[in-house]
């Protein structure tokens, strides 16, 4: 199983945490994503992870 929370999104950057549940294990780990603005995409940027 797998969660995702985003811990904090602002204009220049998005952080999400993700959890996967094992069968007998847990692992979490956070992704930091700095948005970069991009004329080609239709919401007007990408995510890079940083």
């Amino acid at each position: 199983m797998k969660k995702q929370k985003i811990l904090r999104e602002n204009w220049y950057e998005k952080i999400v945490q993700t959890t996967i549940i094992g069968d007998d294990s847990i692992a979490t780990y956070t992704q930091r994503y700095i948005k970069v603005y991009h004329k080609n995409y239709k919401n007007g940027y990408i995510l890079l992870p940083a």
